[in-house]
């Protein structure tokens, strides 16, 4: 190595070595680049999810046009998605959706711009259409086969939904030939003793896979 005879030849060396080292620094932290992406609670979610056979059963029971760029099944997994991590209102799903890491919440970015309000709207609309004790009972019994619960009996401990303001509409009264929730004054279920009942179970049906 050459001596340095002056301060000022010390500090031309110093700038020729930094200036020929910081496009390998800075090549290096580009290609290590730290990328953080929220997931929460949605790997597991997800995995019970396609466990239970889920999406497969809506689809089934919700039947959807061909053109539609997203499914009623998949329109509905976006708010399922949505109550279990963050309980935001419908029209706010895209907000939620776009604060996790892509595919998190069963649908991809592009999907997710045909997902407003409106279109879980219509997918929440045919799910009140649809024989929804059947698609229950089906999810039941799937959860009892692939998860191995026993239902020699079963405990239905049933549970209330509060709401707070103004809902004269909801009366009970008949929307396409169905039975609408009725919203009234009373006390809650959750501590109705006389709601929870046991009764045995003989044998279940089978369930096609």
């Amino acid at each position: 190595m050459n001596q340095v005879d002056s301060p000022n030849a010390a500090a031309i060396d110093f700038c020729s070595l930094s200036s020929t080292l910081a496009p390998k620094r800075t090549s290096q932290m580009i290609r290590y680049a730290l990328q953080s992406e929220r997931l929460g609670p949605l790997p597991l979610v997800n995995h019970f999810i396609q466990r239970m056979g889920l999406e497969d059963a809506l689809d089934r029971y919700l039947p959807t046009d061909p053109r539609s760029a997203v499914s009623h099944a998949r329109a509905l997994g976006v708010l399922l998605r949505s109550i279990v991590v963050e309980r935001e209102p419908i029209y706010r799903q895209q907000e939620t959706v776009h604060g996790f890491a892509s595919g998190m919440f069963g649908i991809s970015a592009e999907e997710m711009e045909h997902v407003g309000d409106d279109r879980i709207g219509r997918a929440l609309d045919r799910l009140f259409d649809a024989d929804r004790g059947a698609l229950l009972t089906e999810v039941v019994v799937t959860v009892g086969q692939r998860f191995g619960v026993k239902f020699d009996e079963f405990h239905n401990d049933s549970t209330s939904i509060s709401f707070c303001g103004n809902y004269r509409a909801a009366s009970g009264r008949q929307i396409r030939g169905r039975t609408a929730p009725a919203i009234t004054y009373g006390l809650s279920k959750n501590v109705a003793a006389k709601n929870m009942w046991r009764q045995p179970v003989s044998r279940l049906p089978p369930i096609s896979k």
